[in-house]
């Protein structure tokens, strides 16, 4: 049987500068992926170990269908009540209890500990790592697992330095324990969850098998070891508090810090246990496992020094000697994709899918590679991907994106087809999912609070940009949606301040000059228009096309005015090919009564108080 608890979402987390009991730092937020990797750890467990899904327990912080919630009280009671009836009675039998926990950790002085759902700062773990392996070693089974990828679990190792035997001290060699890093540290990634369940659950699905086909305990721990230590190259010195300042891309608050450099270890407690079978797999070919194995480790190593075409033939190889293998397919499409060798990757990643039809990452690449040319073949791609893993985020994105035409916020004011309204209610859908998890997702929301502008609900849209401007202050697309959101609703100061927000990230950003214009003009700022319409018709001339329809029918109401008219000239006195137009333009505002020393235009087009003989526009 097996225990898998994720906690995302506590209800009790300490505010910062709070003060905590034991070593741990004094602000903790919640987490994005535990719910996440508890859910993909037990759907392996199922799959591919062959657990009776009747016996696979899920705790959450926000519990699914079958699933309880991370409490310690409803843990207890399922290892006192369950696992009694479950597992056998007789000493030494093949059974086997698995405990599964991914979440906050906390270091007191009695040794680190979960943090549960329910746990509130001051009052200690929910339970210790002691504590619970003492709670396992009363089960006479054939193995007792404890997972537990959560930060500060360095302590369950009694060392030198700390000199405190968390573990108990009678050998029990049917035990075993993986924990994800040393005190201090945590590796997540946005894209994959916390890499240690990432690579627990795809080494049990492929990579821990042996030559047998077999994963054992020990073959497993040695897949997820090597797949670890290529990703943890020690990053910079930080401190919990610092993770969610600092930025990946723009995009995704920074999850993986190290704080004293060293790289993780992953020690299980006894290794009698390796020998333990997990799962049974398609055995290979002896001779053909060992060749695949010597070419993806040299492969791999070439992908970490950037050596790309070096990857590409040893993946090669490596595939030849290991053709049912679909993540060798995946290398080879993923290394020509990189190589812009378009035609071959999409053909590798096909026959990925041929060999693994659930193969998530060909699915995804795949539609990604082909989505632009054929968005129908795309969507079936991705919505395949996400019937194997629901929360994949870039699945999620994608599709969303998909699920509607390139550019959404052009549908405001449109009235939409019925294909559109069911597009944008699904990619809405998506969305929402998707922030879930990512909190932060800048494009997510984004995207989102443009949907909510189509349906002019502005109150909504302002308050996902909002928050996409509290992730990123300096996103020129945030900004510009928030300074045209305003322009709609004829907020003109905050539509300027938007703009000329962006522009200081990007002064030349002629879309975003031409539209602080329009919305100067529209306030009657007519000069100040002037100005900005200069400089994105310097940035680019073609972007009057786009808008002197606009500044013409604003102009319109104001024919007689001087300075609107003036205006206009000074823009296309930067357009070569239309100066003569500009020159007629400026005689008008002459003729209306405006002197040459009160506009720059004048002396731009060699018109003084003197110069006479230009036909005025009537």
């Amino acid at each position: 049987m097996a225990v898998v608890v994720g906690v995302s979402d506590y209800k009790h987390l300490p505010t910062q500068n709070a003060p905590m009991s034991g070593k741990s730092p004094t602000y903790l937020r919640d987490l994005r992926f535990a719910d996440k990797d508890a859910r993909r750890f037990a759907k392996t467990l199922v799959d591919t170990c062959k657990f009776k899904k009747e016996n696979v327990f899920v705790f959450t912080s926000k519990p699914e269908k079958s699933e309880q919630l991370a409490t310690w009280r409803l843990i207890d009671a399922t290892l006192s009540q369950k696992a009694p009836q479950i597992l056998s009675s007789a000493a030494g039998s093949n059974d086997k209890i698995v405990f599964y926990f991914s979440g906050h950790g906390l270091e007191p002085d009695n040794g680190p500990g979960l943090l549960l759902q329910d746990w509130q700062p001051g009052k200690g773990a929910s339970v210790t790592a002691s504590a619970l392996v003492e709670r396992l070693t009363e089960f006479r089974v054939g193995l007792k697992w404890l997972v537990l990828d959560m930060c500060r679990t360095g302590g369950l190792e009694s060392t030198e330095a700390s000199r405190k035997p968390y573990l108990p001290s009678t050998v029990d060699r049917t035990l075993a324990v993986f924990f994800s890093c040393v005190r201090g540290q945590s590796f997540e990634d946005p894209e994959r969850g916390g890499v240690f369940t990432y690579y627990l659950c795809s080494s049990l699905q492929d990579e821990g098998r042996d030559r047998k086909g077999t994963v054992t305990l020990g073959s497993l721990f040695a897949a997820v070891d090597a797949q670890m230590r290529r990703e943890t190259t020690p990053v910079t010195a930080g401190t919990s508090s610092e993770m969610g300042a600092n930025q990946v891309g723009g995009t995704y608050p920074v999850l993986t810090y190290d704080i004293d450099g060293q790289r993780p270890d992953w020690p299980m407690r006894y290794p009698e246990a390796e020998q333990v079978i997990l799962a049974k797999l398609t055995p290979p070919d002896p001779d053909a496992y060992d060749s695949w194995k010597v070419y993806d480790r040299d492969g791999r190593k070439a992908v970490d020094s950037k050596d790309l075409q070096e990857a590409l033939r040893c993946f090669e190889k490596a595939r030849d000697a290991l053709p049912s293998n679909a993540v060798c397919w995946y290398w080879v499409g993923f290394l020509a994709d990189e190589l812009q060798q378009l035609a071959k990757a999409e053909e590798m990643y096909r026959k990925a899918i041929e060999v693994d039809p659930t193969h998530v990452p060909s699915l995804a690449s795949l539609a990604y590679l082909v989505g632009e040319r054929n968005r129908a073949e795309g969507v079936v791609l991705y919505r395949r991907a996400l019937a194997v893993d629901s929360l994949n985020p870039i699945c999620l994105y994608n599709l969303a994106c998909y699920s509607t035409p390139q550019n959404i916020a052009d549908l405001y004011g449109k009235t939409l087809s019925k294909a559109e309204a069911q597009g944008i209610a699904d990619a809405k859908v998506l969305y929402e999912k998707l922030l879930q998890m990512y909190p932060n997702h800048i494009q997510a929301l984004n995207n989102l609070g443009c949907i909510f502008l189509i349906e002019r609900r502005f109150d909504e849209a302002e308050r996902f940009f909002l928050r996409g401007k509290e992730c990123n202050p300096k996103d020129t697309t945030i900004l510009g949606n928030l300074g045209a959101m305003y322009a709609k609703q004829f907020k003109i100061p905050r539509s300027v301040s938007a703009f000329k927000e962006l522009l200081e990230v990007e002064p030349r950003n002629a879309l975003a000059n031409a539209n602080l214009g329009l919305v100067l003009m529209s306030g009657m700022n007519y000069r100040e228009a002037g100005e900005y319409y200069v400089r994105a018709v310097q940035a680019d001339p073609g972007i009057i096309v786009k808008f002197e329809r606009q500044v013409r029918a604003t102009m319109a109401l104001m024919w007689n005015d001087p300075l609107p008219v003036a205006t206009l000239a000074s823009v296309l006195a930067e357009i070569p090919a239309r100066r003569s137009e500009a020159i007629e333009l400026a005689q008008k505002a002459k003729a209306l009564g405006m002197k040459p020393s009160e506009h720059p235009v004048f002396k731009k087009l060699g018109i003084d108080e003197a110069q006479e003989g230009v036909k005025v526009l009537r």
